[in-house]
């Protein structure tokens, strides 16, 4: 099965297109499921707000702006990169349980005013980190398949 485009344009998408997943049912495209998406999700938003505990790479670092330049030209981000340790799904919680968490990680990203600095993609304002983590929410969505 192959992944399916997903532009997510706002906020407000995202939380209904998870709804719309855990309400109806979904084929998995690649490797996680909704829970396990939307934890990985949760962390990098969660960091994104808060801060990050983790440290990329000095060549990483040096690919980052060219990185962010580009998926927010394109609207997409390629997919198959190892994530980073920190940012790994947890399979422990229920999908019920993730999904609540995730929703309230949502509403502090549209509440926060001021971001930290991506360990990879650096400083951004507002109106850009949201628009990456549309970009990368659509990504992981985009492997589950509505049924």
């Amino acid at each position: 099965m192959k992944a399916r485009k997903l532009n997510l344009k706002t906020l407000d998408e995202l939380i209904h297109e998870v709804n719309q997943l855990h309400e109806h049912g979904y084929d998995k495209a690649g490797q996680w499921d909704l829970a396990q998406c939307l934890d990985h999700l949760g962390k990098f938003m969660t960091r994104s707000v808060h801060g990050f505990d983790f440290k990329v790479p000095f060549f990483l670092k040096l690919f980052g702006p060219y990185f962010r330049k580009k998926a927010l030209k394109t609207n997409t981000i390629p997919s198959g990169f190892k994530t980073f340790p920190a940012l790994e799904p947890r399979t422990d919680k229920s999908e019920d349980e993730t999904i609540q968490w995730f929703k309230n990680i949502v509403e502090e990203v549209r509440q926060c005013k001021t971001f930290h600095p991506s360990p990879l993609m650096g400083k951004m304002d507002r109106d850009t980190w949201i628009q990456i983590h549309l970009i990368h929410s659509g990504l992981h969505l985009s492997f589950l398949i509505p049924k």
